[in-house]
């Protein structure tokens, strides 16, 4: 996944994303450097190596039967 369609999923879920959406772009997202998590407020911050930054919350994703 290249920065800008990550920037592009955050938008559109208003920089609140679900475990599944956070685990998909880590593992196939070779630009992101850096993670950080603000356990005071709940957010992620997470850099990339071409220069985007994204601060987002993120929501576990329940199993639907």
């Amino acid at each position: 996944m290249y920065s800008s369609e990550i920037d592009q999923t955050l938008k559109s879920q208003k920089y609140n994303i679900d475990s599944e959406t956070y685990s998909n772009i880590c593992s196939s997202s070779p630009q992101i450097n850096h993670v950080k998590f603000n356990p005071y407020l709940n957010e992620f911050e997470m850099w990339s190596s071409d220069n985007y930054y994204w601060k987002f919350t993120m929501y576990r994703k329940e199993n639907e039967i």
